[in-house]
């Protein structure tokens, strides 16, 4: 019984995991293997084999190949598809779009097929040609430089190009370079070919015809020949600077070192080459970088040995290096699948899988690395493996953790220069939970627990619901408030008293609680510790407040508690402290403040409630203190008032007070009270005879006097102007004679001038205008001019007497219209000129002409050549000509000049057609015009036509007609064109272009307007007509023609189309419509039926839809195979496949499986007499309907007995726990809601 019991369970382990396995895989998974490049290639006489999800061996998978929505192949339902070159031809050569749908055979994954994408599968029709190149580089070459090879051709981008350079090497490229290396004396030929190939697959060319390339010996130059005394490896202690020069020495054979001329060395891959001569360069003396490596790392030296004819490149690496820091990141961690090969094992919380990263700051040189896993006492652990072909080597291990529990992966590094160690703690299953510091606090608080300071992480798992477990210890009082407990998630609790509390939390997954004993560590991020803290009184101040001038400051002493500090602010709530300390001086106020304290424990706690107040009342300073203003006075004179302004600040409680203050020893001299009326808000000087400065001091309340700004009085000695002369008149822009003055025995001269009046406007002359006599220079208009005389303080002025200088204003608005251009011989139009402005009246005026340009060459014109306007004699040449203007005795004021241009006769104007007649309803091709010569150079163009003659009748053609060439729109009859030519006044008619109409051909008839094909079959189209050729399209216009001729064999259709064919005659005329061919598709689609399960030895009627005739098979077991309600009698579970044909011969497949299941064996005899045989009425294969039930009943009638579903407890022979007497009874059995019920009798013998 144990072992049927054990052999159960795993039975119920092994259902329960292939639905979970099965569930893993929805959705469905669909990959296919190859999946190609851009196409997958069969060669000649080979295949290819795609594979569905190649790797997973899943019994519950079922596979259906497709091509392009049909079957692949009937009945091929198989994992892998194989393409041969056959199949691939009975595809017309080539299978486009290859791909599978995949299902469930259980149904454990709703939503029907999964489908893959799809591949395309080509076969070769022929065999690669072997390519042929082209060396684009000249042989022979150096050894080390590059050489060009290229395909001859055009590139196929479905073919890669594989090359054999013959020295050991290939590469791939249509185009590639490659450097042979050959040292040595003489040279060395190398022989080059190629091959094409098909990715993938990989198809495969002939090699192409050997080329050979001749490479010229280096110099015997090795890696070898060059050695350091460091042997190219340096460690620099940490935090050390890095400055390291190169000791190297070169123990090339005197033999090898005959030729070499001199050594080109780059220290690093930018640096600049340095060249050093063989002597310096030897096993006895040593080169060195001249600029040092200043930082670690791996530096390319490439030292160059040259001859004179080639050289030898070898490149040594110097690397500089400090001990590593090591540095390890995980990456990714994930469970992984239960091994395939234990299935019955459910467990989900292992195996893990963990990626790590090295992230070492390699700090130059090669390191080495070691990884290494610890459990959580520090000893190497057991329970993981490296996996995904990773070892304790590798950059980035993956481990495969099989047992639970807290790991430290370790990582060791090491360079020549030192090693390192890093480690990072690995939780593996069970959950984990970070509790964040919170405080401390002040006084009774309440703190609200979120995920903001508690970070659950159930670590690949999911949290246990109801599992979450908070412990306060320590101080006592703590209660949880807002309906939430010990067991809440985010608990919010309440801590009233002073104090530690102890609070930590835990909570499971479905492997385990985050406190296991097994996985504790130091510094449990699960607890933490709350500090209650008690909230000080607040402050007292004696005095509760002062009063200062602006500009003070004030000193604020609270008292307290011992060891409190205060806090100042400026708010009575909220704000930040401006100052924290035990007295607190304010900086200098200008404006009352009020000042709010409170007090600051040494553990941060702040007193509650209102907080001290400390007001401080500002005198406002006396501002607006200003008088006005500078002046310069004559000896002897008065100054006018000196004002003040009202002032405003302080408190003004006793008003404000005055004192006006002078000196007469400067600016910042000594200040005493200025004479006379002095304490006014304004102040007038007395008369002064020297200089002097005055200020207003203002008093206020008991703070200090406020001073004004300084005014100066300047005292200047009285001075006389004199007289002028120079009164005169000029022409515009001709300089004026000097002003002359009379002489002066002191002062400052200024000359001013007027452009308005003798009496008003004046202001400083131009030009040097400080001496005696004054220079005016070129004047544009009259001008008045005086001479002033300052003092030399500025305070005294006289003038002289004005004179004036009159200037004659130019002459303007002198123009003239316009140019013109004419053909040679005619007389222009008269020339007209503008009315002059300016000038002396009355104006003179004189026209003159020019044959050699607009700015030269004028002479008088002929004619009337002296009044406003001019009429121009006839002319055979291009003329300018002009207008002069007299005014006075000032230059003649000249006009524009304008152009009269003789043109040349239009010549070249000629036109052509390239068709001489088109179709009927058809536009003419553009007809061509030739550029015109002669002219302005300018044209205009006239297109004419008419439908007359070539030489009557002409009207401007339709459309576009004024443009060098002309499109004609359709013409319905013969027409002639001609073309004008314009330029200027001047015109050219070109000769006409005829052309003529031809008819249409009428329409082709076709021999059916409708025809009908199956799925994936051609069409044959016939059209007839009065002759020519047909063309057959897609389109009913436009488009692409198909193909051409009467008879159309259409490609495979898969939907109704329509065709459309049109007629073409000799001419290229096309019928004006096309007739349309209408190909109707038969879509037909079998339908076998649903999957039906029947009892071993039932018949059951298949019936199948969508045809007018049917074929199954197998027909073993069918009644007859060829009708559609077959009667089926299988003896075992059978898929039978039925082949649906339409009235037109197409034909589709379905399939239906019908599973027989085996009848109940029925004993009539059973004795449960508790001897351990025979003890309950067993019916055999009954577990095979397991929706069974059974009903036993006595000779009256009564039911005796009722099973459950599936009759799982066979009938022991008791009622109601009663043995029954030996009797025969009845049973009825159902085996399911649709099979008619089994009954009889079964007698119980004791």
């Amino acid at each position: 019984m144990q072992q049927l019991l054990r052999y159960l369970y795993l039975s119920l382990v092994f259902v329960l995991f292939s639905v979970f396995t099965y569930a893993q895989q929805c959705p469905l998974p669909n990959r296919i293997t190859p999946a190609g490049p851009v196409s997958l290639f069969v060669c000649n006489g080979g295949s290819i084999t795609i594979t569905a999800n190649e790797g997973l061996n899943n019994p519950d998978l079922k596979y259906k190949w497709k091509i392009s929505g049909r079957d692949a192949a009937p009945g091929d339902t198989n994992q892998t598809f194989t393409v041969t070159q056959a199949f691939i031809e009975a595809q017309q050569g080539r299978i486009a779009d290859i791909y599978y749908e995949v299902t469930s055979r259980s149904g454990s994954c709703p939503g029907g097929a999964n489908t893959s994408k799809p591949v395309t599968v080509s076969r070769r029709t022929a065999d690669l040609v072997a390519p042929q190149f082209t060396i684009t580089t000249a042989s022979p070459q150096c050894s080390g430089v590059p050489m060009n090879f290229r395909v001859n051709g055009t590139e196929d981008p479905n073919l890669d190009y594989i090359w054999d350079f013959g020295d050991g090497t290939t590469a791939e490229g249509f185009t590639v370079a490659h450097p042979f290396i050959y040292l040595g004396a003489g040279s060395k030929q190398f022989n080059v070919t190629v091959v094409a190939a098909t990715p993938g697959a990989g198809c495969r060319s002939a090699a192409s015809a050997p080329q050979s390339v001749t490479i010229d010996g280096g110099p015997v130059f090795t890696p070898a020949d060059v050695i350091d005394s460091a042997n190219f490896e340096i460690c620099i202690p940490e935090d050390s600077s890095v400055n390291v020069r190169a000791k190297l020495f070169n123990n090339i054979s005197a033999a090898n070192a005959a030729n070499i001329t001199q050594y080109i060395v780059r220290w690093t891959p930018d640096g600049t080459p340095e060249s050093y001569d063989p002597s310096l360069f030897t096993a006895q003396n040593f080169i060195r970088n001249t600029i040092p490596f200043d930082t670690t790392g791996t530096f390319p030296i490439s030292i160059t040995a040259v001859t004179a004819a080639c050289s030898t490149t070898v490149t040594k690496l110097y690397q500089i290096a400090t001990k590593p820091v090591a540095g390890m990141e995980i990456v990714k961690k994930e469970r992984a699948e239960p091994p395939a090969a234990n299935p019955l094992d459910p467990a989900p919380c292992v195996p893990v899988n963990v990626t790590v990263s090295d992230t070492t700051e390699a700090r130059g040189g090669k390191i080495t690395r070691k990884w290494a896993v610890l459990n959580n006492q520090g000893q190497p652990a057991t329970g993981f493996i490296y996996i995904d072909n990773t070892t304790d080597t590798s950059a980035t291990p993956v481990y495969q953790f099989t047992a639970q529990g807290r790991f430290q992966i370790q990582l060791i590094v090491e360079n020549r220069c030192g090693r390192d160690t890093t480690s990072q703690s690995v939780l593996i299953a069970f959950p984990e939970v970070q509790l964040s510091g919170i405080g401390p606090v002040c006084g009774d608080t309440t703190i609200a627990f979120t995920a903001q300071n508690v970070n659950y992480d159930a670590n690949l798992g999911t949290e246990v619901a109801g599992s979450f477990q908070w412990v306060v210890s320590g101080t006592s009082g703590a209660t949880y408030v807002e309906g939430t407990s010990a067991t809440s998630k985010y608990p919010v609790i309440r801590f009233p008293n002073i104090g530690d509390y102890q609070v930590s939390v835990s909570f499971a997954n479905e492997c385990g609680r985050s406190n296991d004993p097994s996985i504790a560590q130091q510094g449990d991020p699960s607890q933490t510790v709350i500090t209650i803290n008690q909230i000080p009184n607040p402050p007292t101040i004696a005095v509760a407040g002062l009063a200062i001038c602006a500009g003070e400051t004030a000193t604020i002493t609270p008292t307290g508690p011992a060891g409190n500090t205060f806090n100042y602010y400026t708010v009575a709530t909220g704000g930040t402290p401006v100052a924290t300390a035990a007295t607190y001086t304010t900086g200098k106020l200008t404006l009352p403040t009020t000042f709010y304290v409170t007090t600051l424990s040494p553990n941060g706690c702040e007193s509650t409630g209102p907080r001290t107040r400390f007001d401080v009342n500002v005198f406002p300073a006396i501002e607006n203190n200003t008088i006005s203003q500078d002046q310069e006075v004559c000896q002897g004179s008065a100054p006018v008032l000196l004002s003040g302004t009202q002032p405003t600040g302080d408190d003004n409680s006793t008003g404000y007070r005055y004192t006006w203050q002078f000196s007469q020893a400067g600016l910042n001299g000594t200040y005493n009270t200025a004479p006379g009326v002095s304490n006014g808000r304004d102040y007038t000087p007395p008369v002064l005879q020297s200089n002097a400065w005055f200020r207003r001091l203002v008093i206020s309340a008991s703070c200090e006097p406020d001073t004004s700004n300084v005014v100066a009085i300047t005292v200047s000695p009285r001075v006389a102007g004199g007289t002028i002369s120079g009164e005169q008149q000029v022409c515009v822009n001709e300089p004026v004679l000097p002003l002359t003055g009379s002489a002066l025995p002191t002062g400052i001269i200024q000359w001013r001038s007027s452009t308005s009046s003798a009496n008003a406007g004046f202001g400083p002359a131009t030009n040097r205008n400080d001496e005696e006599n004054y220079e005016p220079g070129v004047l544009s208009q009259t001008t008045w001019f005086r001479r002033y005389v300052l003092s030399a303080g500025g305070g005294c002025v006289d003038s002289s007497n004005v004179v004036q200088v009159t200037v004659t204003q130019p002459v303007t608005n002198n123009t003239i219209l316009a140019d013109q251009s004419l053909c040679g011989g005619e007389r222009p139009a008269p020339l007209t000129g503008s009315t002059p402005q300016g000038g002396t009246q009355p104006l003179q005026f004189i026209w003159e002409s020019s044959t050699t340009g607009p700015t030269s060459g004028f002479t008088a014109a002929t004619g009337t050549n002296n009044t406003a306007n001019y009429n121009p004699p006839a002319i055979t040449i291009t003329t300018w000509f002009r207008r002069g203007v007299l005014s006075g005795g000032c230059d003649t004021n000249y006009s524009n000049a304008v152009q009269i241009t003789v043109l040349p006769a239009i010549t070249a104007n000629t036109i052509s057609g390239t068709e001489p007649a088109v179709c009927e309803n058809t536009a003419p091709q553009t007809l061509n015009g030739s550029a015109p010569a002669g002219g302005n150079g300018t044209y205009t163009y006239l297109w004419e036509s008419s439908i007359t003659s070539a030489t009557a009748a002409f009207a401007p053609a339709a459309g576009t007609n004024n443009t060098q060439n002309y499109t004609p729109p359709v013409i319905t009859r013969t027409t002639w064109f001609r073309r004008t030519v314009i330029s200027d006044n001047c015109s050219s008619v070109s000769e006409t272009v005829q052309i003529d109409v031809t008819p249409l051909p009428t329409a082709p008839v076709v021999q059916a307007a409708n025809v009908s094909t199956c799925t994936d079959s051609t069409a044959t189209l016939v059209a007839t007509g009065p002759g020519g050729t047909y063309q057959w399209f897609e389109t009913a216009t436009g488009g692409n023609i198909l193909f051409e001729g009467a008879t159309f064999v259409t490609s495979r259709l898969r939907q109704t189309t329509t065709y459309y064919v049109q007629t073409v005659n000799q001419n290229q005329c096309v019928s004006p419509t096309r007739t349309p061919v209408t190909v109707n598709i038969v879509s037909i689609t079998a339908d076998a039926g649903r999957d039906t399960t029947i009892i071993e030895g039932n018949t059951m009627e298949l019936i199948a839809r969508g045809g007018v005739r049917y074929q199954w098979e197998p027909a073993a077991g069918l009644n007859d195979p060829n009708v559609q309600r077959p009667v089926a009698r299988p003896a075992k579970t059978t898929t039978y496949k039925v082949t649906a044909y339409s009235e037109e011969g197409c034909s589709a497949t379905d399939e239906v499986t019908i599973t027989v299941i085996p009848r109940v064996i029925i004993v009539n005899t059973f004795s449960p007499n508790h001897d351990g045989i025979n003890e309950t009425w067993e019916i055999q294969q009954i577990e095979n309907y397991p929706q069974a039930t059974v009903e036993i009943f006595n000779r009256w009638g009564t039911k005796v007995f009722t099973s459950d579903t599936g009759y799982k407890k066979a009938w022991d022979g008791t009622y109601n726990g009663q043995d029954l007497p030996l009797a025969t009874y009845y049973y009825i059995i159902r085996l399911d809601n649709i099979s008619k019920p089994i009954s009889g009798n079964v007698t119980l013998v004791r």
